[in-house]
């Protein structure tokens, strides 16, 4: 009996040191900082991560968001990009249609001044992956290269994950001015021209 009582006290301690690193870590809902392939060149990204889409139902896109950094003493624009999963990237911003806030593609690219930081997310400005044929699952690492007004190329990695919060629903009909894509909004309602359809499954 009194060996039996050291050694249970010995494994309760061992628990609790394991337990003691957790205390610190981020909820599932955050997605993993990546800077991989980017720390060199002239923006950098970080916490980049991709909504995942097991189920690409009728509308084969996701979102890519990340945040940018321009480490340079000068304006550096990106114009474009592309990835692994899909055969067509587009960078989207957020704009204001009849009083619905709702996605299109961005006109000139992102531009970040000087030292400047900008955060694509959800409801915001984002970098959109469409015409996916393989669903992407949670966990799945996704490549993407972005490209500047120079020709320099940016490359990271994208995480996914599952993503519920600001679900924007995805509409087809008539592409947007300037866009390939059907428009999509963040209200549930079509955009003006475009035809009535059901969503699709919102992805978890």
């Amino acid at each position: 009996m009194s060996r039996t009582v050291p050694l249970l006290l010995a494994v309760a301690l061992l628990g609790l040191s394991a337990c003691g690193d957790d205390t610190g870590a981020a909820p599932e809902a955050t997605a993993p900082a990546t800077t991989s392939g980017s720390s060199t060149g002239p923006v950098t990204v970080t916490d980049a991560w991709v909504k995942a889409k097991p189920d690409l139902g009728a509308m084969s896109m996701t979102g890519v968001f990340a945040v940018l950094k321009n480490t340079t003493n000068a304006p550096v624009v990106i114009t474009g990009a592309e990835n692994s999963a899909s055969p067509v990237t587009e960078l989207h911003e957020t704009v204001t249609k009849d009083g619905r806030p709702a996605m299109q593609k961005v006109e000139g690219g992102f531009t970040l001044e000087p030292g400047a930081t900008r955060e694509l997310r959800p409801g915001g400005d984002h970098i959109m992956l469409m015409q996916m044929s393989t669903p992407l699952n949670p966990g799945d690492v996704v490549t993407v290269t972005l490209t500047t007004q120079d020709g320099q190329k940016i490359p990271f990695e994208a995480v996914a994950k599952t993503f519920t919060g600001g679900d924007e629903k995805y509409h087809s009909g008539s592409p947007t001015s300037g866009s390939s894509m059907p428009g999509h909004d963040m209200s549930g309602t079509p955009m003006p021209g475009m035809s009535e359809t059901p969503t699709a499954p919102a992805s978890s």
